[in-house]
């Protein structure tokens, strides 16, 4: 090779290195951190503008009054991005007062009711699409009923009048293709409800802490999460491996089971482990994100288990019914009497 030559060729390589670097840097930057508002003595919330809050104390800051908000500076996402808030507080409550009902708005636009009996760290809300395009602060309002203090209880000589403690606030952006964040999955692939399984990352609500051979779903309902890829023009087949629980008047245990909220089937389980299969139809599978919901009819509660027990789930698996859409398209011919001349059609696809 001359020297102009491997000229030419080292400058086209670096080029294309370069253009490539250049593009991955650019998706890297797409990728947004969540933020993460942390209201403690240690935190970071003197940062952020904030009212209606009182002083940090070492885990929490309390809001004070009927109202308090918090300025959030919100990034440039695209346009597949939707941005998230989640919020980890508690509500103050006593003997006269087992709730409280907590309106948030943004920017003063009302989003949504929380209405809060218990501490969680899963209190979430998505921001308003338009609202990335015309602004990049969001206020974020709380407004809390019936604020009472502890003096007006006679709890305490606490004269503030409380309405929710906040640990923290965090902004994160999802994909609107998967706006749960359900964890990807690939067909095929079999889920493992034992102790020394990977489950956990796809089992969503309503499920007992795995044992050594299975996951008992503890209650009526339990809740699984799919993202599954590249699902069009497949047919899916739902596989589950388990065992059930019933009262010795009934026979089995009745199992139904929703995709994407609509109701497929109802298995009837028995004591014995076995598989339950279901096909779901391709018009459930959306942009790839599966629901998978199980309602036990009756659980059972036992003497010594404080769980009301139903169905108990050994694994759990997606196949792809390869060939199903071959198989109707022949149902057809013949149900229509066109059966196509196939040694014709063969010879013809060999010269293509």
């Amino acid at each position: 090779m001359t020297k102009s030559k491997k000229f030419v060729f080292f400058g086209i390589a670096f080029i294309v290195v370069l253009i490539g670097c250049v593009l991955f840097f650019n998706k890297q930057a797409s990728v947004m951190q969540d933020l993460t508002i942390v209201f403690n003595k240690s935190g970071n919330m003197s940062e952020y503008k904030t009212t209606g809050f009182s002083q940090p104390e070492s885990n929490f800051t309390w809001t004070e009054g009927e109202e308090a908000s918090v300025e959030i500076p919100l990034p440039e996402v695209q346009e597949n991005v939707f941005l998230r808030v989640s919020f980890d507080a508690c509500p103050f409550v006593a003997k006269n007062i087992k709730k409280r009902t907590v309106k948030v708005f943004v920017n003063d636009e009302f989003i949504k009711d929380f209405v809060m009996t218990e501490c969680s760290d899963n209190f979430v809300f998505d921001l308003p699409h338009d609202l990335q395009k015309l602004g990049r602060t969001a206020n974020i309002k709380f407004r809390i009923s019936t604020a009472k203090s502890p003096k007006e209880l006679k709890l305490s000589n606490d004269s503030r009048k409380l309405g929710i403690s906040v640990k923290k606030i965090v902004l994160s952006a999802g994909n609107k293709d998967n706006p749960d964040a359900f964890s990807v999955y690939e067909i095929g692939n079999k889920i493992d409800f034992t102790s020394k399984g990977d489950s956990l990352p796809y089992a969503k609500s309503g499920w007992s802490k795995p044992e050594q051979n299975f996951t008992w779903i503890d209650g009526h309902d339990a809740y699984m999460g799919l993202f599954v890829k590249n699902l069009k023009g497949k047919v899916l087949r739902l596989e589950v491996e388990g065992k059930g629980i019933f009262n010795p008047v009934e026979k089995n245990q009745k199992v139904t089971v929703f995709v994407n909220n609509v109701e497929l089937t109802t298995w009837d389980v028995s004591s014995e482990l076995a598989m339950y299969a279901v096909k779901i139809p391709e018009k459930l599978f959306g942009t790839g994100a599966l629901q998978i919901r199980f309602h036990i009819a009756k659980p059972v509660s036992l003497t010594t288990d404080p769980r009301k027990l139903g169905f108990a789930v050994r694994s759990v698996k997606l196949s792809s019914l390869f060939g199903a859409k071959t198989k109707n398209k022949i149902a057809n011919w013949f149900k229509n009497k066109v059966v196509p001349d196939l040694k014709s059609e063969q010879m013809a696809e060999n010269n293509k």
